[in-house]
């Protein structure tokens, strides 16, 4: 297509795989034997082998496996040695060993580096690769809930290959919510919003493998946000993948297989006792000499009789012909066998890896291949997505070290989880329709022409669909397919100029494509003739760099070192939406509309990193960016950023050393403060006026310390944000010739508070159990939205949309709420609700407290664990409950006997007591009393549970290091405000910020499988 022709550069398949091998094979060419390694085997003073411990000296660096085993090379004669829960030792190497580490208890907090080991040294959170438990989920980043401290993620487990919501500490913009940043060894990974008609597809995130991450690191505060710039502007996650490393000599393969089956767990409470239509009446009517009772076809609402067996006509007793329609029998008025729930599948997953990796003198290399199939909980729904890794390093001599990452993701989809909108099957099951239909019958949707067979025929005489269409025909005919590909890596050289100084050229590249097709089945009536989207997304992104590092140079018991360099990022994206008639019959395209959107952008960096240390008592780091040369800002813009942070080892201190209760402990305080161009010059319905650059400024404190008298460790941070040029879009008369006018004058300030506690229960002989406690605060405050506006509504299209106000969090929900007697009550007045004449803020859409609580019990070789999160604060409107208490679908409809009895509010009256209908009430939820639909956001949930046996080595012949595991994921939720409305599924967004609102949300889902791993 047109749009293609932005790229210069096109890499078909073919291509790729040539230029993906020949690179990987270009470094296990040079994996030649000139120098020995040592092997060293950690175990834990109980006895079990110890694996994720860190070992380091100098540039090099190694983990060990599940074997407790890592090599490391023999030019170094100083390891040091650093593992979560053990005490950090240094050790000098002369041969193969066996180290046993001392136990203590280590939050993963990391406020001070290994010896000027660059990624440990910032303030952070260390999560093993193995914590990271996906479980068949298409995004790594929901294997972290509940495990990295402030983080929010809002994500369905209905739509679990689609799109989420990042919230790191409340809201840091008024335009977007920006999420960290994630780094693949070295690479910042772009995120791709992808979004169609009625469908998401995801951010692209899928490309990054959950099972090839080694571990990650989480930055939320300090310097390593300054040295990634604007785009970190809210953490970093450091991702480093594995490299086949870290083992013995020679090669080994690894080999991984599970089975995963999602469940539909949850939705709205749905009443069973009346069913469709209007009235508690059925129509009569007279088909030859035999008199019929007639269903509502045409209502999609259940205000009808009850369901009390009556034999009536139904939808599928109609039978429409040439000559008419034709009554073939009848059914009876009852609720059906086969209803909702029978509409939802169990899906079944299934993933099989195979890894290849090898250690030699000189270098390392894995190569890695996986294949996932599966579908998803609706009908005609499947996917298979493959992933390719080759990654590999050598030593070119004794001073070049060349590596390279290629990582290479394709995924084809058919039937994606549909979102909002009519064409969707959840609109008529929780929003609007009839609780009488039997979808076994719904099942046979169509007619021998190709036309649909639906339960919302305009009348008796009239088979057109009124509203809705029939669901199986939404799942079975108006489906779409989309293939993705995703290809990135590096390629660079580390060269050892002198004792102090590095030399070290990457570049870094990532490259994107997706293409989506979407469907309208049946297209004005004629058979054959259908409405397609065609949709693609291109992007093309690149990075060179070029950095000196300065390590270690030391005078007594100083110490100096940094980091210095200049990088240089371009990014090409291409979106094109076209909209075609296609005949099906002639095989051909009429095009009915076409957008195509096109944007370049580069900019330019140099930074400086310098480190000063004393001792291993204090370290002070320093950073500095400056943008050279973009096309994202203006020149005047002159954007920089700068920060520092300073750790303190306290136990080295003087004042601590002879406090025999405490352990180690670290003090560190840290400033950043990052100027940010806001990319929207350029858009032509938007005048912009005297623009000023955002300014975002940090401080945070944080305190660890572990206690020796008992296994205990406690760490504290707190968080100051203050952001100010805030950019927001002001709406303007039309005649002006813009839609919006752009100011820079917002200001808001976050404030957080987190907490990590962390406790061994039992370490004895074979037994262990631990626990780990994460809770945050935040606080979020709109200090200013523009000169002589104190309030902002954030989309303007919507009735029910978050607002900012001076003073208050910000993305409040705003309504018309009760008026409330002194004593707290709602004012009644001849049983109605008094309501307040003018709409008010009733409350944030972002919650305010988070908590989980991990467990991990161990005997032998069992181990058990599971997690439990727990969310406090924030609203949400739901639409399902607006539109379902509206249409009679609601079990809250029926409940008390209010069909038969009426109900009487509860309040303070101030007139007559009345009751009032349940069909008044219910309709009171969609006009007058819209706030009855703002739900409270506060959730508990059962996040995941894991049983894991494995096996010692030496009882199977060839194998080792079987694991076998059971795992479940998203396995109960309590708390909620409304049975059935999970705030984690209300996840519509607008530019990536929270709307605090939910239409026609899918299920919840739950997650259990199996999974066997093993070496040879």
């Amino acid at each position: 297509m047109r749009g293609q022709a932005f790229f210069d550069q096109k890499i078909p398949t073919m291509n790729l795989l040539k230029y993906f091998f020949c690179s990987f094979l270009l470094c296990l060419s040079f994996n030649l034997s000139a120098q020995s390694n040592y092997q060293l085997h950690f175990l834990d003073e109980k006895g079990p082998p110890l694996s994720g411990v860190k070992i380091l000296s100098g540039d090099e660096y190694g983990c060990s496996d599940s074997l407790g085993t890592v090599v490391a090379s023999s030019k170094h004669a100083i390891w040091f040695v650093e593992k979560e829960g053990y005490s950090t030792t240094r050790i000098r190497l002369k041969s193969d060993s066996s180290i046993v580490l001392s136990a203590r208890k280590d939050l993963p907090l990391v406020p001070f580096g290994l010896e000027g080991k660059d990624q440990n040294r910032f303030l952070g959170y260390h999560i093993a690769g193995s914590e990271i438990q996906t479980d068949g989920q298409q995004n790594f980043l929901i294997g972290l809930s509940g495990k990295l401290n402030g983080l929010n993620l809002m994500h369905s487990s209905g739509v679990h290959d689609g799109s989420l919501v990042t919230l790191l500490r409340g809201a840091n913009s008024f335009m977007t919510q920006v999420a960290p940043l994630i780094v693949i060894d070295g690479l910042p990974m772009q995120c791709i919003e992808m979004a169609g008609e009625q469908f998401d597809y995801g951010q692209l995130l899928q490309a990054i493998n959950p099972a090839e991450i080694e571990h990650l690191e989480f930055h939320s505060a300090g310097i390593a946000k300054i040295l990634y710039g604007a785009a970190a502007r809210s953490g970093v996650i450091m991702i480093k993948t594995k490299t086949g490393a870290n083992q013995p000599k020679g090669i080994s393969v690894d080999v991984g297989s599970a089975v995963m089956v999602d469940q539909v767990r949850d939705y709205p409470r749905l009443q069973n006792r009346y069913g469709g239509g209007l009235s508690n009446d059925f129509e009569e009517r007279i088909v030859g000499d035999q008199t019929y009772s007639l269903v509502d076809y045409a209502a999609d609402e259940s205000w009808g009789p009850m369901l009390n067996g009556q034999q009536v006509v139904h939808f599928h007793n109609l039978e429409d012909g040439a000559s008419g329609v034709n009554i073939n029998g009848t059914s009876p008025w009852v609720f059906p066998e086969k209803d909702e729930s029978t509409f939802f599948k169990s899906a079944l997953h299934l993933r099989n890896r195979i890894g290849l990796n090898g250690q030699y003198a000189k270098g390392n290399f894995r190569l890695v291949y996986e294949r996932m199939d599966g579908e998803n909980y609706l009908p005609n729904s499947s996917y298979q997505r493959d992933f390719l890794k080759g990654q590999g390093a050598m030593m070119l001599g004794r001073k070049v070290r060349l590596e390279t990452s290629l990582n290479y993701y394709q995924s084809a989809y058919k039937g994606r989880v549909n979102r909002g909108g009519v064409r969707n099957p959840f609109v008529q099951m929780w929003q609007w329709g009839q609780r009488q239909l039997d979808y076994g019958m719904l099942g046979d949707y169509k007619h021998a022409d190709g036309s649909q067979k639906t339960w919302n025929r305009y009348s008796f005489d009239s088979p057109q669909a009124k509203y809705h269409l029939n669901p199986y025909w939404i799942r079975m005919e108006d489906y779409q397919n989309d293939e993705q590909q995703r290809f990135y890596g590096h390629i660079g050289l580390n060269v050892n100029l002198s004792k102090y100084l590095d030399l070290r050229v990457r570049t870094y590249f990532d490259q994107a494509k997706a293409d989506a097709v979407e469907r309208k089945a049946f297209l004005d009536g004629q058979a054959g003739l259908e409405e397609r989207r065609n949709i693609n997304w291109n992007q093309d992104w690149g990075q060179q760099e070029l950095f000196l590092n300065f390590h270690d140079f030391s005078k007594g018991k100083l110490h100096i070192g940094g980091l210095g360099g200049i990088q240089y990022q371009e990014r090409r994206l291409a979106h094109n939406h076209y909209i075609y008639a296609f005949n099906q019959q002639q095989q051909n395209l009429i095009a009915i509309s076409t957008l195509e959107e096109q944007v370049r952008q580069y900019d330019t960096f140099a930074f400086l990193n310098p480190y000063f240390k004393w001792d291993n008592i204090f370290r002070l780091d320093l950073a500095y960016r400056k943008q050279l040369e973009a096309n994202v800002a203006r020149e005047e813009d002159d954007l920089y950023s700068l920060g520092g942070q300073f750790n303190i080892n306290l136990k080295e201190l003087h004042l601590f050393k002879e406090v025999k209760w405490m352990g180690h402990s670290f003090l560190n305080i840290a400033f950043t403060k990052m100027e940010l161009g806001e990319q929207w010059y350029g858009y032509e319905d938007i005048r912009f006026g005297d623009m000023s650059p955002v300014e975002q400024q940090e401080w945070s404190i944080a305190f660890q310390s572990s206690l020796r008298a008992i296994p205990l460790t406690i760490g504290l941070q707190w968080f100051r944000q203050d952001i100010t040029n805030a950019l927001n879009l002001v709406s303007v008369s039309s005649n002006t010739g813009y839609s919006a006018q752009g100011l820079s004058e917002g200001a808001m300030r976050n404030h957080a508070l987190e907490l990590n506690v962390g406790i061994d229960w039992v370490r004895q002989g074979v037994w262990q159990w631990n626990s780990t406690l994460l809770s945050s605060w935040n606080r979020n405050e709109v200090k200013k939205i523009a000169e002589g506006l104190p309030m902002l509504k954030l989309q303007e299209e919507h009735m029910v949309s978050p607002y900012a106000q001076v003073g208050l969090p910000f993305g409040q929900l705003r309504l018309r709420d009760f008026q409330y007697h002194e004593n707290g009550q709602p004012i009644l007045v001849n049983g109605k609700y008094l309501m307040e004449d003018e709409a008010s803020m009733v409350g944030t859409v972002y919650p305010d407290f988070r908590m989980s609580l991990s467990n991990q019990l161990r005997y032998k070789d069992f181990s058990f664990s599971f997690l439990i999160e727990r969310s406090r604060g924030g609203y949400f409107f739901s639409e399902d409950h607006q539109k379902g208490m509206y249409a009679g679908l609601l079990e809250a409809t029926v409940a008390g006997g209010i069909r038969e009895e009426g109900i009487q509010l509860e309040g303070y009256e101030t007139g007559t007591p009345q009751k009032m209908t349940a069909r008044e009430y219910g309709g009171m939820h969609h006009n007058e009393a819209q706030i009855l639909n703002v739900l409270d956001a506060c959730y508990v949930k059962l996040r995941e549970a894991r049983l894991n046996w494995r096996i010692p080595n030496g009882k199977l012949v060839f194998l080792y290091d079987l694991n076998i595991g059971l795992f479940g994921r998203n396995l109960w939720t309590w708390g909620l405000d409304k049975k059935g409305f999970d705030p984690e599924a209300q996840i519509e967004v607008s530019r990536a910020l929270p709307l605090g609102r939910g239409s026609a949300i899918a299920p919840s889902v739950a997650s259990y499988g199996m999974e066997v791993g093993f070496k040879f």
